[in-house]
């Protein structure tokens, strides 16, 4: 086999990794928006444990938001956020802290009215 050939094979191959990846992505969301959370969690995490990419645990830790796992909604978050360098997931965490702070002090004050 030429060395061009290789070089096109190879690059064949590496995008259609790169679409499976975007495929399993969009699958995922939709699960997720649908409220199948489990079977979303499923096809992010299948075989591997974590997802690799930064849009899939992004993805995972807002499902974990919505399964009430908060601590691996902020890891998620953590691991993205060292993949790609931004503060985007830091300010997703910063949220998260403040929603749950709120959700408490709510909860305190109900309980004080009852």
């Amino acid at each position: 086999m030429s060395l061009k050939l290789e070089e096109r094979l190879c690059e064949l191959r590496r995008l259609t990794n790169q679409f499976d990846e975007r495929m399993k992505l969009a699958h995922a969301s939709e699960l997720a928006r649908d409220g199948r959370l489990l079977e979303a969690e499923g096809i992010l995490c299948q075989g591997k444990g974590i997802p690799q990419t930064v849009d899939e645990l992004d993805l995972l830790a807002r499902i974990h938001v919505q399964q009430g796992r908060f601590e691996d909604a902020r890891r998620r978050w953590r691991d993205a956020a060292k993949l790609d360098g931004s503060h985007t997931h830091d300010e997703c965490i910063e949220v998260l802290d403040r929603w749950l702070e709120y959700r408490h002090k709510t909860v305190l004050r109900r309980l004080k009215l009852a």
